[in-house]
């Protein structure tokens, strides 16, 4: 059970996948905020630590939570307006 009050995700997203697709992570998780609610959350996974991703969100007012587990990072990004 988690001991976490973060919101569950609604949206989950693999960094390297998107990547290996040609996509960008930062441009689809712009478009997902987007699509979802105030207070909603999205989720994305990596096997690196996506800084410039993190600091964009954060700039533009969203609650950013990182957490390590392994050499895994999983990233909680919940809409703030």
């Amino acid at each position: 059970m988690p001991t976490s009050s973060r919101t569950q995700p609604i949206l989950q997203f693999d960094a390297s996948g998107l990547l290996n697709e040609g996509k960008n992570p930062l441009a689809e998780l712009t478009i997902a905020m987007k699509s979802i609610q105030t207070g909603e959350t999205v989720l994305l996974e990596s096997d690196f630590l996506p800084q410039p991703l993190i600091d964009t969100f954060q700039k533009q007012g969203h609650l950013v939570q990182t957490e390590t587990k392994g050499e895994k990072y999983r990233i909680f990004i919940t809409k703030q307006h």
